[in-house]
């Protein structure tokens, strides 16, 4: 089990990576509005599972929006690169292990290309795999 976290600025983001029976990997997210006064708002959970298979994965993520998204991911020793579909959304998501941790970005189709709409550095607070 790993658990990556992003406190800082205005957000707070945190994943929870297990490795389950039969192959399977599963990614607990949660993202979070932080005031001024430290005060957390809930704004999206989900949980994905994976299915990976030599150097690619396939998967689904469901969200709290409710969103039901299709995953394909590419695998690497430092990076997985997600493409993600839904029925109004498609995207791509960027984990790559990097200065002692995971950076994290997402990217969405707009206007036919892909557009960043997020990036985070999440540092290990627990264990891992």
């Amino acid at each position: 089990m790993v658990w990556y976290r992003y406190p800082h600025g205005p957000a707070s983001f945190e994943m929870e990576w297990k490795i389950l029976d039969g192959g399977f990997v599963e990614l607990n997210f949660t993202n979070a509005f932080v005031d001024a006064s430290g005060a957390v708002t809930p704004v999206l959970q989900a949980p994905a599972l994976y299915r990976p298979s030599g150097t690619t994965a396939i998967g689904v993520w469901i969200d709290t929006r409710p969103q039901r998204i299709q995953l394909e991911s590419e695998i690497s020793q430092s990076a997985v690169i997600t493409t993600w579909t839904a029925a109004t959304e498609r995207g791509r998501t960027e984990y790559r292990i990097k200065d002692g941790g995971l950076t994290v970005r997402d990217y969405v189709e707009a206007d036919g290309e892909m557009r960043l709409f997020g990036e985070a550095h999440y540092t290990r607070v627990n264990g891992g795999i």
